[in-house]
């Protein structure tokens, strides 16, 4: 998965302006690389097959099944990953997700790779899609929400509820919104055994 992470690079997206179907459809075939005869119809058809992807894998009761769901959803997902109830991958951008060996998403989180301002907002908030990385045995809390484009150091902890805006560093505590390193993990052979001592 490393591989492909470092190929996907930020993409800058046209805003959001509110259209009709159609022509909303033909935007986002175009957006997404379709081209060619029914380019609309065939985005159509994965971007519905990809919305009952992510909702089966939302509410059906195994993590396994939803690590497969969402694979086929494009979601790139390394061995021993955990994924709650109730956690939504990306809607629209699902190839920008990476989550590493060992990762677990407790439930209830929101993981996102593009934000997409409305035209009125676009002069002061960017629309892009951009990787999000959750690096080897980060364990992201119930109910905490990661923005696009953000990369979980290895081993990380994100405290419930938190919103993380920015890149977290390795083994460490963050919480908060937006979210912010509390501690830093004391670590022996590779694995956290404490916290360090505030100094």
């Amino acid at each position: 998965s490393n591989k492909s992470n470092l190929e996907l690079k930020k993409q800058v997206l046209p805003n959001h302006l509110e259209r009709g179907f159609f022509e909303a459809l033909k935007l986002s075939a175009k957006e997404h690389g379709y081209t060619g005869l029914f380019s609309s119809t065939r985005y159509l058809v994965r971007r519905l097959r990809d919305h009952f992807l992510q909702l089966f894998s939302r509410i059906v009761p195994w993590s396994g099944l939803r690590v497969r769901l969402q694979r086929l959803r494009g979601v790139s997902i390394g061995k021993n990953v955990m994924i709650g109830p109730q956690v939504t991958i990306d809607d629209v951008y699902p190839n920008f997700v990476f989550l590493e060996d060992g990762v677990s998403l407790a439930g209830q989180n929101f993981i996102l790779s593009h934000n997409k301002p409305l035209e009125f907002h676009k002069n002061i908030s960017e629309s892009f899609v951009e990787p999000t990385v959750i690096e080897k045995d980060a364990w992201v809390a119930i109910g905490a929400i990661v923005l696009p484009g953000v990369r979980i150091g290895e081993g990380a902890i994100i405290a419930s509820g938190s919103v993380v805006t920015s890149d977290i560093p390795p083994h460490v505590l963050a919480g908060g919104v937006p979210a912010k390193v509390i501690r830093k993990f004391s670590m022996k052979n590779g694995r956290p055994v404490g916290y360090e001592k505030v100094k």
